[in-house]
């Protein structure tokens, strides 16, 4: 396996050109993950020590030479988050100080002013987000902790550079329960462990299927069926390598004893650390399947920024968020393009998907009708995907052109159909309680109960939550 491969898909490729050993993510990912056994064994008084001598140590080989950037950003934003918490401006002021620093160090790096190799350009993804947990936490409890809670807080090891987003208490929890190595994990680390060896299967297929092929002009020579099955070949890899990483960090989190519920079946609340749900690859709606991609992420979003942005429109706050969240992930183009095209996306279907089909309550219709739907919906996840995976406008283009704009007329055709069938007659589709739960089960969506125990972890406190509900 190699590093460069791994470092594709969340983050771009060109940000330097430093070379990295092939063993370092796996190494990083593994070692966390063997490592992580030892955390709850140890007495309370010692896993911050032991957590915060590995993260250091992975901070190193992710930064190699950039780990000052890491030392300084923390130094900073903490001294930041004791001046401004009063005012209730830490963490707006530390996510924008983290977020603009990280992409100024990944400009820097691609002009070659810098030495930030491509894992660091990832490790920056979740220790921002870490930043800001701190911050907002701060602010809400009107408290800062001590700098070493803080620094044991920014190294805890599990998930340091992968994810999931971890929240100030979950982490800890992890510290001081006592109770976090009494507990039964084993089914849930096997469940993910054979989601991981199926992911790590498509992933052997990835020297196979070459991103760059598609950009070069030869690629268009081939038919467009070809052209077609290629590049959402491309696509299934890149999710899978992004996805076994995903899982990989999950287990970490588990054996460490994040999320620990002596009342669950398993052992563990995985709602503190979940990342991704598989059975959304099943999922017939695209707005569900983004709305749940790095779902853990997509919850400190929701808690840390949408909700409190000060903006009464809900589409507008939508917008002003999922604009932060694509500067998060970086300064290259093809991030904003795809978060821009979501919406339209999803507006398209949903013209279209809210009307009974004709046949629709016979057996043998409504099955194909539910192949359709995931048909469609796939095509409008691959097509939206693509500025993730090839981060420039005209790199993005040259994809889509290959593939003949395919996803763009089958939306176009979706807003035509949406402006048609108003006069048709067809019934808007009226889910009864009975379709709600066949889709919460095929999506894996939590109960409200579950929902509630998820977002509580993740927020500074129950109450909090609660008074955020209220003003919504």
């Amino acid at each position: 396996m190699e590093g460069a491969d791994i470092a594709e898909a969340p983050g771009p490729l060109s940000h330097s050109a430093l070379s990295e050993p092939a063993f370092l993510y796996p190494a990083t990912l593994f070692g966390a993950f063997s490592l992580s056994f030892a955390l709850p064994a140890l007495p309370t008084s010692s896993r911050r020590l032991f957590s915060s001598l590995v993260g250091a140590i992975i901070w190193v080989l992710m930064f190699q030479s950039a780990v000052w950037m890491p030392i300084l950003l923390s130094l900073v934003c903490y001294g930041l988050t004791r001046l401004l918490y009063r005012r209730r401006m830490a963490g707006c002021v530390v996510i924008a100080l983290a977020f603009c620093f990280a992409n100024l160090m990944r400009i820097k790096a691609m002009m070659g002013w810098l030495p930030l190799p491509i894992s660091g350009d990832l490790a920056f993804y979740m220790f921002t987000l870490r930043l800001g947990t701190f911050a907002f936490h701060a602010e809400d409890s009107q408290a800062v902790p001590p700098l070493t809670c803080f620094m044991s807080f920014m190294l805890f090891f599990p998930g340091i550079w992968s994810g999931p987003t971890l929240s100030w208490r979950a982490v800890q929890d992890t510290f001081d329960n006592p109770n976090t190595k009494a507990r039964n994990f084993g089914g849930f680390l096997l469940k993910r462990g054979y989601e991981c060896s199926m992911h790590w299967l498509a992933y052997l297929l990835l020297p196979r299927f070459n991103v760059a092929a598609v950009l070069e002009p030869a690629f268009l020579e081939h038919s467009f069926w070809y052209r077609l099955f290629y590049i959402n070949i491309v696509l299934l890899v890149k999710k899978a390598e992004i996805l076994f990483c995903w899982f990989i960090a999950e287990c970490t989190c588990a054996a460490a004893g994040v999320g620990c519920d002596t009342s669950a079946l398993n052992g563990v609340n995985n709602d503190v650390f979940m990342t991704y749900n598989p059975t959304l690859d099943w999922s017939q709606n695209i707005r569900e399947v983004i709305k749940k991609w790095n779902s853990s992420v997509q919850t400190w979003m929701a808690l840390n920024v949408y909700k409190r942005l000060p903006i009464k429109i809900p589409l507008l706050r939508k917008l002003v968020t999922t604009t932060i969240s694509a500067f998060w992930h970086g300064w290259d183009a093809g991030y904003y393009l795809a978060f821009s095209l979501y919406p339209v996306f999803e507006l398209s279907q949903d013209l279209v998907w809210r009307y009974r089909w004709p046949m629709e309550d016979r057996p043998i219709m409504a099955k194909f009708y539910q192949v359709v739907r995931w048909i469609v919906s796939q095509t409008f996840i691959h097509y939206s995907q693509m500025p993730f995976v090839f981060f420039t406008f005209s790199a993005s283009f040259i994809a889509w052109r290959a593939v003949s704009y395919y996803g763009f007329w089958v939306m176009g055709f979706f807003f035509i159909m949406g402006a048609i069938l108003p006069h048709t007659g067809l019934e808007k589709r009226e889910p009864s309680l009975q379709m709600k739960q066949q889709e919460k089960s095929s999506s894996g969506q939590q109960s409200p109960e579950g929902v509630k125990r998820s977002l509580s972890s993740q927020s500074t406190s129950g109450s909090l939550l609660e008074e955020r509900e209220k003003e919504q």
